[in-house]
């Protein structure tokens, strides 16, 4: 499929899961701007996969950009918080071409973030850490089936739409920072496996190379 033909594809794509997922999820307001970001990720990411390039961490990232839009509409903030750690984790994997156990501190080290970018991600991880390895808290006279309640209610981070949009905003501006990051420090290398496909490339990262 060439790059005229495909373009043109990938849109009809993403209009058609933004519509399955406010099928699926009709009684929750969804914002067609995160989801479309989430699913123009998945998608790049799965392109990646195809192309060969790491092919190990894409197929992980296109799991969690679509289990990260799951959650978020199932408005579970707690698995959501998981998935966007993964993602980061990922995305510096990706960044650094690390083929080795090192830690999440060390890959944004490595990554050779501008300070200011380095700061937030390292920010929006360890806030993502604190709430992933958060107890629930319960007084020695809850049953199980008390517990149970408090873990099946919907997150408090995704009751209104303020709460709703500060947890949307953190979550862009993580991906947009490793995103474009991963655009500059890998630019020669992507146009080379995009090759006739710039223009895809530019609308699924929003970019312009």
């Amino acid at each position: 499929m060439n790059n005229i033909s495909y373009l043109p594809f990938i849109k009809g794509e993403l209009k058609s899961s933004i519509d399955y997922i406010r099928k699926e999820f009709n009684d929750f307001e969804v914002d067609s701007s995160f989801l479309s970001f989430n699913l123009k990720k998945a998608i790049f990411f799965k392109l990646l996969a195809i192309k060969g390039y790491d092919k190990e961490h894409s197929i992980i990232l296109v799991s969690e950009f679509l289990y990260l839009i799951k959650y978020y509409c199932s408005r579970d903030y707690r698995a959501f918080t998981l998935s966007e750690r993964t993602i980061i984790e990922n995305l510096l994997k990706i960044i650094t071409k690390s083929n080795t156990r090192e830690s999440t501190t060390e890959l944004i080290a490595k990554a050779n973030l501008p300070d200011t970018k380095k700061s937030q991600v390292m920010s929006i991880f360890k806030e993502d850490s604190n709430i992933i390895h958060h107890s629930l808290l319960f007084k020695d006279s809850d049953t199980i089936s008390i517990l149970l309640s408090d873990v099946f209610k919907k997150s408090s981070e995704f009751t209104t739409t303020d709460k709703r949009n500060t947890v949307i905003r953190k979550n862009l501006n993580v991906i947009n920072i490793l995103i474009h990051h991963l655009i500059l420090t890998s630019e020669n290398e992507l146009r080379l496996a995009f090759s006739r496909e710039i223009d895809v490339l530019n609308f699924l990262t929003n970019s312009k190379i």
